[in-house]
């Protein structure tokens, strides 16, 4: 019976890969931005030897994503004349890791016994159904590997605060170093182990090994002074090209948000519930911060 109970899952597991398969290769196979070919450029010249340049043949790290521009250096190196497609393959398959770190994380995902299959099978309908998910994931850019690397940080946490064991140990000292090399933000993980460090005794009822941070720390801390050093730039053109004065870049995502959730009245909903589990997560912070 248990056996039973197990394969469900993996069914649930096949059939949301399947049909997330489906619909990136029919519908948003051609999805995409002008942004993937930069990627797509700073990974050719890279594999050329060239080195981070830009157009103009200077040193620039173009890309917003240098563990992307890697992944396109290596399938320039291998396969030149299928750089495209192969890109948007490899894009896809990790967007579909997505479905797997549900699958592993079901049982502190979905706790209630009574309800996790259910909860957990919606939960995997949604995701392989969801235009974003599918759009990005099959859009050529680094969306699905940063998806990936930060949901499954967040695993890895919720997992060793429950019960430690050496895989979500080595995901708390590993997927950190990955996401930073994956997005400019990155280094707001390394915020997060200090906070997860500090609060450790109250969270877990026992102090974390400092290593959960200084790994990820020094990982971002020599990656920028190796960046500085070739390019002369903390972080990749793109976090300068796109910042500017704070009011007006406040003001524009003002608008963005707006027009993207004013797209279906069902998108208000989501925002509704989205605020409501912050201030639920903000008190519960709060709480623990008090010593309550």
């Amino acid at each position: 019976m248990r056996k039973l109970d197990e394969y469900r899952y993996s069914i649930v597991l096949a059939t949301a890969i399947g049909l997330y398969v489906w619909l990136g290769v029919s519908q948003y196979l051609g999805a995409g931005r002008d942004d993937v070919f930069i990627t797509l450029y700073s990974g050719q010249m890279l594999a050329s030897g060239h080195g981070l340049i830009n157009y103009n043949g200077e040193p620039m790290e173009m890309s917003s994503s240098l563990f992307h521009t890697l992944v396109v250096a290596t399938i320039f190196a291998i396969a030149p004349d299928h750089v495209f497609t192969l890109n948007k393959i490899i894009g896809g398959t990790f967007g579909a890791g997505s479905f797997v770190l549900l699958y592993l994380g079901r049982r502190i995902l979905f706790r209630d016994p009574q309800f996790r299959f259910l909860a957990y099978s919606t939960t995997m309908l949604v995701v392989a159904t969801n235009p974003a998910h599918l759009y990005w994931s099959f859009g050529g850019l680094e969306t699905p590997y940063a998806t990936v690397f930060l949901g499954g940080y967040g695993l890895a946490v919720a997992s060793h605060a429950n019960r430690p064991s050496s895989w979500n140990a080595t995901g708390l000292a590993v997927l950190p170093c990955l996401y930073i090399l994956t997005r400019p933000e990155g280094f707001f993980l390394v915020m997060f182990a200090a906070v997860y460090h500090w609060l450790s005794p109250e969270i877990t009822g026992r102090n974390v090994n400092l290593k959960f941070f200084a790994i990820p720390a020094a990982f971002f801390c020599g990656l920028s002074v190796l960046r500085f050093a070739y390019l002369g730039t903390w972080f990749p053109n793109p976090v300068y090209a796109k910042t500017g004065n704070i009011w007006e870049a406040m003001a524009n995502g003002y608008v963005y948000l707006v027009n993207f959730y004013s797209a279906g009245r069902f998108l208000w909903a989501v925002l509704a519930v989205q605020v409501i589990l912050f201030g639920l997560f903000a008190y519960q912070l709060v709480s623990i911060l008090r010593g309550s």
